[in-house]
């Protein structure tokens, strides 16, 4: 939000704070973008965010319905702890999105950007060390198990048996995700045809070359209708 003197007694509060750091900024800005923690403090981290990020993660705090989005990440944040020769390393640094239903978005920076993090804790392989994610209203840390039958994952590398076919691969993961006997054949053959695997459908995944691989554990991500699919590097 923009500091300005609408409020006298939050301008008294942070006057202190807020000069320290106009002093020391070259910016001939009129006002300071800032956040306040909940103890009341200024977050840091939110100083030198740009417009975009700044808009994206007001808009976020401001939605109080979950389950009308099929994802909400709320100050994501995740840190490795260094040791006695590496340097701590922040992976994830207040981290905030909204997905819209028939949004199609793309997460793009360059190798240890904290993509592939960001993934695994939205997705569960990792728990943050702050903030938290609804997969369509479902807390991705209370209510884990629910908001992983409503997503869907196709990760960085082809997790497949090389012995199972096409078929054999989608019938055991709608059979993990909890799909109906009588629905299975409909949800498999309606993933194979989303990804043009139709003529390999009794291929085993040994015979297939790597691109169809790569469709196959797209298929994968796609079976059963999940509210949102998380694609790495697909």
């Amino acid at each position: 939000m923009l500091l300005e003197k609408r409020n006298k007694s939050l301008w008294s509060s942070l006057k202190t704070s807020c000069k320290k750091i106009f002093s020391s900024s070259k910016s001939k800005k009129s006002y300071l973008e800032f956040s306040l923690q909940e103890n009341g403090e200024i977050d840091k981290e939110t100083e030198k965010e740009d417009i975009d990020c700044q808009v994206e993660r007001e808009r976020t705090e401001q939605i109080s319905n979950y389950a009308e989005y099929p994802l909400v990440c709320k100050r994501l944040r995740k840190v490795y702890h260094g040791s006695a020769v590496t340097k701590e390393k922040i992976a994830v640094r207040n981290f905030s999105l909204t997905i819209q239903k028939g949004e199609i978005f793309g997460l793009l920076g360059p190798n240890g950007a904290g993509k592939t993090t960001l993934i695994s804790i939205i997705t569960g392989l990792f728990h943050p060390d702050n903030g938290c994610a609804w997969i369509a209203g479902s807390n991705i840390i209370t209510q884990a198990e629910e908001a992983h039958s409503k997503m869907g994952v196709c990760p960085q590398d082809n997790l497949l048996w090389p012995d199972l076919t096409v078929e054999e691969h989608l019938l055991f993961y709608s059979r993990l995700r909890g799909i109906k006997p009588s629905q299975e054949k409909l949800y498999i053959e309606k993933a194979i045809k989303e990804v043009s695997l139709e003529k390999f459908a009794k291929f085993r995944a040994k015979k297939l070359s790597g691109g169809m691989q790569r469709r196959l554990s797209v298929a994968i991500s796609l079976v059963g209708d999940p509210a949102i699919t998380f694609l790495d590097e697909p």
